[in-house]
């Protein structure tokens, strides 16, 4: 039996079934290790980076771009950012489901359609 990252045959990596629960792996809710040790380094920078886009914020011989930009972060970091705002319509109505059910339907009879074509191909008449 071959070893290695494969999943091809005689691997031991467990391959995905359909229909099969996830197993193995980290369990939810457990933050990743590599992840942690990122965030733990970039908050040593914290104060020093707020502290900057605070100047640039302030900072009136700035580009009024970078000034808006410094300021946007400030207040994401602070007041989180603001919540968008997100439409959706949804059509359920008679006229739609019948549009559905009707091109079910002839869907349904192409693939009948297809399957007895490829019988006779297969069979003959």
């Amino acid at each position: 039996m071959s070893e290695g990252k494969g999943n091809g045959e005689g691997s031991k990596v467990a391959q995905f079934k359909a229909g099969k629960p996830k197993t193995g792996g980290r369990q939810q809710g457990t933050p990743n290790k590599h992840r942690a040790s990122v965030r733990e380094i970039a908050a040593q920078y914290v104060d020093d980076v707020l502290d900057v886009l605070a100047r640039i914020a302030a900072d009136e011989t700035a580009p009024a771009a970078a000034r808006v930009a410094a300021a946007r972060e400030l207040l994401d970091r602070c007041e989180g950012k603001p919540a968008q705002r997100i439409e959706q319509v949804v059509s359920d109505t008679a006229a739609s489901n019948k549009y559905n059910d009707i091109a079910t339907k002839i869907r349904l009879e192409q693939l009948a359609l297809e399957e007895e074509r490829k019988f006779y191909e297969k069979y003959g008449r």
